[in-house]
């Protein structure tokens, strides 16, 4: 009984070294495997009715939609302008799994007569000063607010004028 167990013995320690040795040997570990972290998508569209200076100036605004490698402007085309105030409502959508803070970058206008596009329109943000929203993925998380487009008695009439706003968005937190 004594040989037997001194014999299951030194299998025990021969095993255990036989498998540090092993171990010391093959330092490779291959993993595999596939790792998703997220979406992100963030868009600004035109959400409403537009007030227009007149009823028969045509508003047009094309949504934009921000990504990770970066983002459409907002435009908004007024055709048929009139000397006046334009009142532009706008939503900002979250469909992301993550939390996403946006502002809206600089105005970039332009009209039939470029070079005095910049002093016969004035945009400005109104009620949206930037936001961070919760994520969107499984119910879209939204903000909204306006834009206010004042054309001077100095336009083009009839003529089409244009604004982009471009969007900044970041992941928050």
């Amino acid at each position: 009984m004594k040989k037997v167990a001194i014999i299951i013995l030194v299998a025990v320690l021969t095993l255990g070294v036989l498998g540090t040795a092993y171990a010391a040997w093959g330092t490779d570990l291959h993993i595999g495997g596939t790792v998703n972290t997220g979406s992100y998508v963030v868009t600004i569209t035109g959400t409403g009715t537009p007030v227009s200076a007149a009823s028969y100036s045509i508003i047009t605004v094309t949504p934009a939609v921000a990504t990770p490698t970066g983002a459409g402007p907002l435009t908004v085309q007024i055709a048929n302008a009139v000397p006046g105030t334009y009142t532009i409502p706008f939503v900002v959508t979250n469909t992301s799994s993550i939390p996403v803070s946006v502002t809206l970058g600089s105005i970039i206008k332009s009209g039939p007569s470029t070079d005095a596009s910049a002093a016969q329109m004035t945009v400005s943000v109104g009620t949206f000063t930037g936001a961070t929203l919760a994520r969107g993925d499984s119910t879209p998380t939204t903000v909204g607010g306006t834009l206010t487009v004042t054309l001077s008695d100095t336009i083009v009439q009839n003529g089409t004028y244009t604004f982009t706003v471009p969007i900044n968005s970041a992941q928050g937190s």
